[in-house]
Parts: C-alpha cells; sequence; structure tokens
C-alpha cells in the first residue's frame, strides 16, 4: 500500500521516516476495523464499535499535527479526573493502549486527548462525530438554560436559549437527554455523566438538590 509523505510538513510526528510506514499502517487499520464493525464481525455493539472508529480517526490526524493536539488540549474543558476504579478511566485506558499501538504518542498523553475529546464530542448522525470549538466552551447542566442542536446533513451546530439569558450569565446545555435528567435522581445524574463522560456533575440543580437531600 503506497501511503502519503510527509515531508516538509514540521508539525507531523510520523515526519522523521523516510515514508510514513506508521501512519500508513494506522490508516490501514482504521479501514480494516470500521468494514469488520460495519458488517457486524467485531461483536454486536455496533455503536461502540462505531465510535471506536470515529475517535481513532480523530487521533491519526491529531497524531498527524502537532498545532490540532495543541489546541485541543488547552482549549477544550478536560473531564474530572476520576479514580482507577471508574468505568470512563478504563475504557479510555483501554483505547489508549490499543491506538498506541499504531500512532505514536505515549499512552499518558493519549488518555488525556481522549478524555478531552470523549467530553468534548457531539454526535452528527449514527456514523459520525464531530468537536465544535465554541460550543464546548458551554458548561453542562441538568437544568440549561439552552439546547444545542447538530443538522444530520449538514452537521452544522445550532445553539438556541429555552429561557431568557441575562448579560454575563454562563450559557449550558444537557449532555445527555433532558428527558432521561426530568425523571432521574441526582444520583442517577451523576453516576451516568461520570461512567459515560468522565466527570462529576456540580451543576447548580445537582448542587441545590443533594443539599436540600442532605
Amino acid at each position: 500500500m503506497s501511503g502519503p509523505r510527509c515531508v516538509g510538513n514540521a508539525d507531523c510526528l510520523w515526519a522523521k521516516a523516510e515514508r510514513c510506514q506508521r501512519l500508513e499502517e494506522a490508516i490501514a487499520w482504521h479501514a480494516s476495523t470500521s468494514e469488520r464493525v460495519l458488517n457486524g464481525s467485531i461483536g454486536s455493539d455496533l455503536e461502540n464499535g462505531i465510535r471506536v472508529c470515529c475517535l481513532f480517526a480523530m487521533v491519526i490526524q491529531v497524531a498527524g499535527t502537532s498545532s490540532i493536539r495543541t489546541r485541543l488540549l488547552s482549549h477544550l474543558r478536560p473531564a474530572t479526573e476520576a479514580s482507577g476504579e471508574d468505568l470512563h478511566r478504563q475504557s479510555t485506558m483501554g483505547y489508549a493502549k490499543l491506538f498506541a499501538r499504531y500512532v505514536p504518542l505515549v499512552i499518558s498523553e493519549l488518555v488525556d486527548l481522549l478524555n478531552v475529546l470523549q467530553t468534548n464530542l457531539f454526535t452528527i448522525t449514527a456514523y459520525s462525530i464531530g468537536i465544535y470549538e465554541a460550543a464546548c466552551l458551554l458548561e453542562h447542566a441538568c437544568a440549561p438554560n439552552a439546547r444545542v442542536t447538530v443538522a444530520n446533513e449538514s452537521a452544522v451546530l445550532t445553539v438556541r436559549a429555552t429561557e431568557r439569558i441575562a448579560a454575563g450569565q454562563k450559557i449550558s446545555f444537557s449532555y445527555i437527554d433532558e428527558g432521561w435528567l426530568a425523571v432521574a435522581t441526582v444520583e442517577q445524574r451523576r453516576d451516568r455523566l461520570r461512567s459515560e463522560l468522565g466527570f462529576y456533575c456540580q451543576c447548580e440543580s445537582c448542587c441545590t438538590t443533594a443539599r436540600r437531600c442532605g
């Protein structure tokens, strides 16, 4: 398989090689894994398989350009540090160990990168995810004052206020389904956000309810 050269691209972590053999291997692994996921030959969890392939596609791009890597790690909100027993942390470490076989990033850097990506990514379609830098600056809230939607065909992200927002007030939206949030307890909300997105929710609604219940 003939792959691209990185000659002249000082950012690229593969640039020292005469030919980008590792980049070729990474792209080939991504292609073969994606094909097996879509034809159902890798387990039965299609959604999780697609997520892995999408994340790895992002990691390839990040490993290829240090400026993108620096921007993601310094400008996007990281996940709250979780304990070693946390399921999200274990899942992220598993992804990092797998991806480290194919990209020239150390596991610790991959863990940091994957934590940021998984906390900030948006689902576009069942087969695609994306990072929207401006929207990633908005906070999560279990009683938000805005709603975020992503159009499937155009991938355009829209933020709409659901109540009057004063100048200087923080804009927030729910990172998970609002219908479920409406009937879940504080403990259930916090457990789900921590297991799926890697952070412990301390929004006003959760903290106020927790104090009242405590």
